[in-house]
């Protein structure tokens, strides 16, 4: 049975006016499903290129973390580099802090100087430090100086003598092979005299 025509124009009029509301609002309908599709199909077609640039930034910061932990061990004056009861530093401790002062780039002229036992020993440390650098001149004006409680890894001089003197005795006395590879006698060294006539 067929629809009489004015019911049918009744219908489309219906349909009309609730689509007719529902296309002009924001983000609806078939403009949301092209704008979604034409975004899935630009990240398609970068993929990796958006996410790359943040895995190289996980990896380039663990070593920015490393290189800066390398300088702060290098350039911290430790224990072994202040006098126990005053916190003065000795002429080893001076020597480093002229070292680092002088030789070091300009970004990594950072001191870490090893906290004491107390906090007038730590402010002892500082104030020898900073009078340590003083002396250098100009070049030491720009000097940050900090306090750290990571000490850098160390081992006595004894023991890194010991260590050294092992290796060494373990190494094996250098030869010539009896015979070469291919099977035929090596060079054999003789015990009288080379004199022929």
């Amino acid at each position: 049975m067929a629809m009489p025509a004015r019911k049918r124009i009744a219908v489309i009029a219906a349909i009309v006016s609730t689509l007719g509301p529902l296309s002009v609002q924001a983000d609806w309908g078939w403009n949301k499903l092209k704008k979604d599709a034409d975004l899935d199909r630009a990240r398609n077609t970068a993929w990796p290129q958006p996410f790359v640039e943040m895995d190289v930034m996980e990896v380039t910061n663990a070593f920015d973390r490393m290189k800066h932990n390398g300088w702060r061990f290098h350039h911290t004056v430790g224990h072994t580099m202040f006098r126990d009861h005053d916190g003065a530093l000795t002429a080893t401790g001076h020597n480093s802090v002229r070292n680092i002062v002088e030789n070091a780039p300009a970004n990594r002229r950072t001191l870490y100087v090893l906290n004491g036992r107390s906090e007038t020993e730590t402010q002892a440390r500082l104030a020898s430090t900073r009078r340590s650098v003083d002396r250098l001149g100009p070049v030491g004006q720009s000097i940050q100086i900090m306090v750290t409680h990571h000490a850098p890894p160390t081992a006595s001089g004894e023991w890194a003598n010991k260590v050294s003197r092992d290796w060494i005795k373990s190494i094996p006395i250098p030869q010539l092979p009896d015979s070469s590879g291919n099977g035929t006698a090596g060079v054999t060294t003789s015990s009288g005299d080379d004199n022929t006539n």
